[in-house]
């Protein structure tokens, strides 16, 4: 089979509590050169004391214990790798609120291989990109809203803002266009790196959760607006 890229090295944790299909995925991913180690709980994947070994993480929401969502906000202060949700939840608010909690992809089972192997590896080479392309620009200033990207800081109205890896590099497109109007098929294809396919809710997530630290700045009047059937507008009201 075709590889879409060298992953002789890529070491991935896969969690998820269905044996059969933990084994299924298990056997296609290392005939396309993953090294996988599976865990069928969060809490036996927390408990091996392995999370940072491991590039990048499958998991299940629906899992005994712990759920998928509770190990990725026991994880995200911890180590930064791709996290991808796999799971039988479908509707937009369960996609949303997994986006929210910062996972990077979420995908819906039953599971089409071809689509998870895709998904993984534009995971990992959006990660890649983040941590290994220089920006020529290393500030963006908008009074009191300031960027430095080489130190990947964020500070508004006088106050640090913690953003995520995946929520600096769209909060730096926004900035950057500051006063536009972006839409989602653009938005989706710079962040994400693949085309639109009118269901996705990844971006719309990422924009939830910049909101809301937004809304924490003390006097601050920068805001992320939705403009019906054209996109978002970051601006300063």
């Amino acid at each position: 089979m075709e590889h879409l890229m060298n992953t002789e090295k890529i070491s991935l944790a896969l969690i998820e509590d269905d044996i059969r299909l933990a084994h299924v995925i298990e056997k296609f991913l290392i005939e396309n050169g993953f090294l996988i180690k599976k865990f069928y709980s969060a809490e036996a994947f927390v408990n091996s004391h392995q999370q940072d070994s491991f590039n990048i993480i499958l998991s299940d929401i629906n899992l005994p214990g712990e759920s998928g969502y509770d190990l990725l906000n026991f994880i995200k202060d911890r180590i930064s790798i791709p996290f991808i949700f796999l799971t039988a939840k479908t509707n937009d608010e369960d996609q949303i609120k997994g986006l929210q909690y910062g996972a990077c992809d979420y995908i819906s089972k039953p599971v089409r291989p071809k689509i998870l192997l895709a998904r993984i590896h534009n995971a990992l080479r959006s990660a890649s990109s983040v941590k290994s392309t220089p920006d020529p620009q290393q500030e963006i200033v908008l009074n009191d809203c300031y960027m430095n990207i080489t130190e990947r800081r964020v500070e508004i109205c006088n106050t640090n803002v913690e953003f995520t890896t995946e929520e600096f590099e769209l909060f730096k497109i926004l900035m950057e266009n500051n006063g536009k109007i972006l839409d989602r098929e653009y938005l989706f294809k710079e962040v994400v790196g693949r085309d639109y396919n009118g269901e996705d809710r990844i971006v719309d997530g990422r924009v939830s959760r910049i909101r809301k630290k937004l809304n924490l700045i003390p006097n601050n009047t920068y805001q992320i607006k939705t403009i019906w059937r054209k996109g978002y507008l970051f601006t300063n009201t």
